[in-house]
């Protein structure tokens, strides 16, 4: 219900199959590495946006070291198609919502309508139990 199929996802967003190797020194980027080996706890969610690693959605090559305009195209875009996916889940969990919230109501008022009827059936079953005990 909330994980996408192969075919709507975003290719930008897609991990690759192996990480190519970066260099083990020091970087301007290091402060990232370190949060990212801190494990959070698993999330109760078995789809694809519950236990996406955003680190490898915005940065599917690794973290570049470096400050150039194609190296901040491609944070931006990822950035965007991962956006794009979570707006889309959202807009379809807030249908399937308003979906689930109008059935609800509609059973409630079922249900209202039922309670009636069963009290008014009642009602005329002891009136009913009442003639017959005056006839006899």
């Amino acid at each position: 219900m909330f994980s996408a199929s192969n075919e709507s996802i975003d290719n930008l967003t897609k991990r690759p199959q192996s990480r190519p190797t970066t260099s083990t020194g020091a970087s301007r980027f290091s402060f990232f590495r370190k949060a990212s080996q801190i494990q959070s706890p698993n999330p109760s969610g078995g789809d694809d946006l519950s236990n996406l690693d955003i680190r490898d959605a915005l940065f599917p090559y690794g973290a570049s070291d470096e400050f150039s305009p194609a190296a901040f195209k491609n944070l931006k875009l990822n950035a965007e198609g991962t956006l794009r996916r979570f707006q889309t889940v959202h807009v379809e969990q807030q249908r399937t919502l308003k979906s689930l919230t109008a059935t609800r109501t509609s059973q409630a008022d079922e249900l209202d309508a039922c309670q009636t009827r069963n009290e008014h059936l009642k009602f005329q079953l002891v009136e009913m139990a009442e003639k017959a005990a005056e006839q006899e």
